[in-house]
């Protein structure tokens, strides 16, 4: 059975922790993939034999596809990573609903269904999955 872990849950707020020793010893136990790596540890991932399993398809993670006015700048952003995903033989990226700031569920479901839907294809044809993280608003989004 192929294993991955979420970056940020093991490293968020720590500064003593070295990358290359913490993939190495993920590696060691059996894991196979990592996921939300940032770009510039892949290479360090790939050597210890770990796949890059999903990438953030835009930033920041508050703005998202529940706002139709910001579907032109991340739809520009998604599509630039699903690119860099296909070059990279990640299989996943993750595209964020947004912060509701105030907005309903219904035209905020709506929103996003209408800013990714032209990027499903091109996604698909890329052999990229687009995955709808939808924030908690009852905690810290």
């Amino acid at each position: 059975m192929k294993q991955s872990f979420a970056w940020w849950s093991f490293v968020l707020g720590r500064t003593d922790m070295q990358p290359e020793v913490f993939l190495d010893q993920a590696a060691a136990t059996g894991v196979t993939g990592v996921e939300i790596l940032p770009p510039e540890l892949w290479p360090i991932a790939r050597s210890q034999g770990l796949a890059v399993v999903t990438a953030n398809g835009h930033q920041p993670i508050p703005i998202g596809f529940n706002d139709a006015a910001n579907h032109p700048h991340l739809q520009a952003q998604v599509r630039a990573m699903i690119e860099v995903a296909h070059k990279n033989s990640i299989r996943g990226l993750i595209v964020f609903s947004g912060n509701r700031a105030g907005l309903s569920d219904e035209p905020a479901i709506v929103n996003c269904a209408e800013g990714l839907r032209p990027l499903a294809e091109e996604a698909r044809q890329a052999g990229v999955v687009l995955l709808l993280e939808a924030l908690n608003s009852k905690v810290d989004h």
